[in-house]
C-alpha cells in the first residue's frame, strides 16, 4: 500500500527500528534482496506483514539484503 511518494518517505524524519517493529509503518528506503535485486519495499510502502515475514527468512537464509542493517534494523518515517 502506498503511503506516501518516494520522495516524501526519503526526505521525511525517519528513525531506525527492529523489523518485528515496523509493520504497519512507512519504509524511507529501498529494501532489496540479492541476487536477484528486485525490491521487496520502497520508499512510501506501508510495510505489512507479509514483507516483514520475507524480509526476516531472507535473513535466516543468508541473502544480502540491502536497506535493512546487520542488526535486523530499517528506516522508517516517524509520523
Amino acid at each position: 500500500v502506498v503511503a506516501a511518494s518516494p520522495q516524501e518517505a526519503f526526505y521525511a524524519p525517519k528513525k531506525s527500528l527492529p523489523l518485528r517493529e515496523t509493520e504497519g509503518m512507512v519504509c524511507s528506503e529501498f529494501v532489496m534482496c540479492y541476487p536477484p535485486g528486485i525490491p521487496m519495499l520502497v520508499p512510501g510502502e506501508e510495510i505489512s506483514k507479509e514483507a516483514v515475514a520475507v524480509i526476516k527468512t531472507c535473513r535466516e537464509n543468508a541473502f544480502r539484503i540491502h536497506g535493512v542493517t546487520e542488526d535486523g534494523k530499517i528506516k522508517v518515517v516517524i509520523s
